[in-house]
This record gives C-alpha cells, structure tokens and sequence, in this order.
C-alpha cells in the first residue's frame, strides 16, 4: 500500500512539473500577451464604452491584449485626404500584422484590411502613421457627418494564437467638398 502512495505522489509530482514546464514555456515563448509581447505602447487607454469589442476576445477569436485612444491630426477631413494619428509604442518582434479600420457613425463602413509593418522593430515617441484614407464614396452619402474610426491591429504570434490590439480615434468631421 505504501508503494501505491508513493507511486501516485511521484506521478502527481511529475504532472504538476511537465504542466508548469509547459505553462513557462507558453508564457514565455508563445503567449505574447506578459512576458513576450509583441508591441508596448505608452498611450491613453481607451474608454471601453467606445471600443466595439466587449470582452477579452475578439470576433476573430483573438485575444484583446488593449485598447488604446489615439488622436488625428485634424478634426475635418473631405473624402481623398489621408487621416494621420500619432502612436507611442515599442515594436518587439517582426510579425506581419492584419489591419483594420473602420469609420463608424450611425453606421460601419469597413475599410478593405490591409497587412503590413508600419514601423520597423524599435521604440517609437509619437510617431505619425497614416492611418486611412477617407472614401471618395463619402462626398455625397455620409458627408457633414462626425465620425470616430475604430481599427484593430491582430498579430499572429504562433499558429495557435492572435493577439489584437484595438484603438479608437477622436470624432471628426468629413465635410462634402474636397479641400
């Protein structure tokens, strides 16, 4: 009987040690999220009540890792001008993200995803991105409107998981003429 409990503490022991090895391992190596992330910014978080996404996970089944506010570079724009934000953050590792962005008033117009680097590894103050382009579609349909955009930004980090981050814009105005 002795040998039985014995045995049963040793497996028990060498469970818990494989489990922990392996949670070590995700944490460090896989999860992206703790330990090695793929991008730290030093923003504003955003107000939860204007991101879309509730939760901790994304309609793609990504994990949220946050959700940050981001400021434009105007508070107008007419359809064919590039809208620019500033972000503050540390790129960490090279991986080919899927973007997303969407402007949203009443209603979501989606823009075609697009993937791509938009900065090079390395730690960034304020750097200016182009973040859309308004659509030539939004001179008579949606014009004199306000407008917030919503993008999320989704890193695969291992063919198991994505990790997304989510940013909200400041409302703007998209005015009927071209400037």
């Amino acid at each position: 009987m002795k040998h039985t409990h014995r045995m049963i503490i040793i497996a028990a022991s060498l469970i818990a040690i494989v489990a922990g090895a392996g949670f070590m391992l995700e944490q460090m190596y896989l999860d992206g999220t703790v330990i090695n992330p793929v991008v730290s910014h030093d923003m504003q978080t955003a107000d939860m009540a204007l991101v879309p996404m509730t939760g901790t996970f994304a309609p793609d089944g990504s994990t949220v890792a946050g959700s940050y506010q981001i400021t434009t570079e105007k508070t107008s724009y007419a359809p064919g001008d590039y809208i620019f934000a500033h972000f503050t953050l540390c790129l960490h590792r090279m991986i080919t993200p899927l973007v997303q962005w969407t402007f949203v008033n009443d209603i979501a117009q989606a823009l075609a995803p697009r993937t791509g680097n938009i900065v090079a590894t390395g730690c960034y103050t304020n750097v200016r991105i182009q973040i859309a382009q308004v659509p030539d579609e939004f001179r008579e349909a949606f014009a004199n409107s306000e407008y917030r955009l919503y993008g999320t930004v989704t890193y695969k980090v291992n063919p198991f998981r994505k990790i997304t981050y989510t940013y909200v814009t400041n409302e703007f105005k998209i005015s009927k003429v071209v400037q």
